[in-house]
């Protein structure tokens, strides 16, 4: 549903919010507008917007700071690097690459074929996921595959890892960090990151 503007004065927060999106004193003060006129719910969602735009800001200050297995782990975030499998298993492996992450059958048949490679970036589940890549994925057939991504979790990574070791795959999974890109509204406006699978970077 959306919310427009019930007043002129509200329209004059908005238009100066939007006029300096990076301060966020505009926002605050907006928000104590909100509760004053008995719209508690909205001023608490502004509130909560502002605290998740400082706490991006300091994580990407982390990114460049802290060793990337450390962030992995406490982010959650993990890869599953496949080494080799058995010839004769090469379809079950594409499809569970595929099942586990949402790519097409270009970019898990490019995975499979250039081995190892560092399966860390999936597809499925965006909504509500704070990063999120507009990823340039290698593509058996054109070259590269636009798409959006996001890392892979702990419990996605393991379940991939298990499927695979099922088929006699060698993979290993580990904690592992993609640079972060903050969400934005309009997906065009993300930057484009090329992901080399086999670097992860």
């Amino acid at each position: 549903m959306t919310t427009t503007p019930t007043t002129s004065d509200e329209l004059a927060f908005l238009t100066t919010i939007a006029a300096a999106p990076g301060d966020d004193t505009a926002r605050l003060v907006y928000a104590d507008w909100l509760d004053e006129h008995d719209q508690g719910d909205r001023a608490e969602f502004v509130r909560a917007a502002v605290r998740v735009r400082q706490d991006l800001a300091l994580m990407s200050e982390g990114f460049t700071k802290f060793q990337s297995g450390w962030l992995g782990a406490v982010l959650g975030s993990y890869a599953v690097t496949l080494s080799s499998f058995p010839t004769q298993r090469k379809v079950p492996v594409i499809k569970a690459i595929r099942d586990a992450t949402g790519w097409g059958l270009g970019e898990a048949v490019y995975a499979a074929e250039n081995l190892p490679r560092k399966i860390c970036l999936t597809a499925r589940k965006l909504v509500g996921h704070p990063f999120t890549f507009r990823v340039l994925m290698p593509h058996r057939n054109l070259g590269s595959c636009e798409s959006l991504q996001r890392p892979m979790l702990f419990d996605e990574a393991n379940q991939l890892g298990g499927v695979l070791r099922s088929f006699g795959c060698q993979v290993v999974v580990t904690s592992f960090v993609v640079a972060p890109v903050p969400r934005v509204e309009n997906p065009n406006e993300l930057p484009l990151i090329y992901y080399n699978q086999a670097t992860g970077a």
